[in-house]
């Protein structure tokens, strides 16, 4: 998946949530040499699963994780893959999003609130054999998962309080009429 592109100016521009997301994409891409980043998250209310923000150079990687993605969230904990097509659920990874994803080597780490809460999960890959990732990136894959779940609630928190702030601010102008 490619970086997220920019909103035009007559779209709405990105969410307080979107660019600290693709912030913390490019703090990952700093981090550790990766092929691709991808922030997943999940709406509850709607049941959904989005790609939130991400980044890899041929735009190949797009939901081709979503087999992990959902693995993970199910299990609750990270899951360290030196190889995905080692990996027992390769198979149903590969048959729903085929590509070079194979001989990658893959991080994916939930991303939970303070009390357990799955908001998502980010994930990493190394498509290059050369420089795969190793298990000592896991704990740096796991710090930054802890702070985009605090990112994301923080983002939520802002933006409902701006939404009863315009909404306060529209029943004090009703009054006053």
């Amino acid at each position: 998946m490619a970086s997220l592109p920019q909103a035009s100016p007559a779209a709405d521009p990105p969410s307080f949530r979107e660019r600290t997301l693709a912030r913390l994409v490019d703090h990952v891409r700093t981090l550790i040499p990766v092929g691709a980043v991808t922030f997943v998250t999940v709406d509850e209310r709607r049941g959904t699963i989005e790609r939130s923000a991400g980044w890899a150079p041929g735009a190949q990687a797009g939901g081709a994780f979503d087999g992990l993605v959902e693995a993970v969230l199910e299990r609750g904990r990270p899951l360290f893959l030196p190889r995905v097509d080692a990996w027992e659920a390769a198979p149903q990874l590969f048959a729903s999003a085929p590509g070079p994803l194979g001989a990658a080597s893959v991080i994916a780490c939930p991303l939970r609130t303070g009390i357990g809460h799955a908001l998502g999960v980010l994930v990493v890959a190394s498509l290059d054999t050369d420089r795969p990732l190793r298990r000592s990136d896991l704990s740096a894959v796991e710090v930054v998962a802890d702070l985009a779940a605090m990112a994301i609630e923080r983002a939520s928190l802002l933006e409902e309080e701006g939404r009863r702030a315009r909404e306060e601010l529209r029943l004090k102008r009703a009054a006053e009429a």
